[in-house]
């Protein structure tokens, strides 16, 4: 299906809020998260925070958000540790998973992107949060409609 046509059915212009609707962000940079947590907020999404990726796989599997916003280089767990921790795990594995990092992708990264079906988009920060809202209504509608979005390369 193309996307023009992918777009115009899911009508992402009819509301800009999602109420029910949870982020989870996960990233070790505090004033990253606090950005981002009152921007989804300002939203109506109920966003939550984890400080490191072993943080966020706990948080993930109690939450089990609608999506998940995670950085590359973290202290504890990166990652691509946690994105490949996510897919193994039965609860979590189809909760789509946005890398926001202004890390380079080295060879091991890439891999688990490739390998996790979970992963959805690479967005390279700085990156804008209109275009990261828009990402996440596209993505949390297409699950909701039962519509798999092809992974966009990293």
């Amino acid at each position: 299906m193309n996307t023009r046509r992918l777009l115009s059915k899911l009508d992402l212009n009819a509301s800009m809020t999602a109420p029910t609707k949870t982020i989870l962000i996960v990233d070790d940079d505090a004033g990253h998260l606090s950005l981002l947590k009152r921007f989804f907020e300002s939203h109506g999404y109920a966003a939550r925070t984890a400080l490191n990726g072993e943080a966020g796989l706990r948080a993930a599997r109690r939450l089990l958000p609608n999506l998940i916003i995670l950085d590359l280089k973290m202290p504890v767990m990166d990652g691509a540790q946690t994105l490949a921790e996510l897919y193994k795990d039965k609860t979590t594995r189809a909760i789509p998973v946005f890398i926001l990092s202004g890390a380079e992708i080295d060879e091991r990264t890439g891999l688990v992107l490739k390998q996790s079906d979970n992963f959805k988009k690479f967005i390279e920060k700085p990156a804008s949060l209109k275009d990261i809202l828009k990402d996440v209504i596209l993505h949390i509608r297409m699950a909701e409609a039962g519509i798999s979005p092809a992974t966009e390369p990293a």
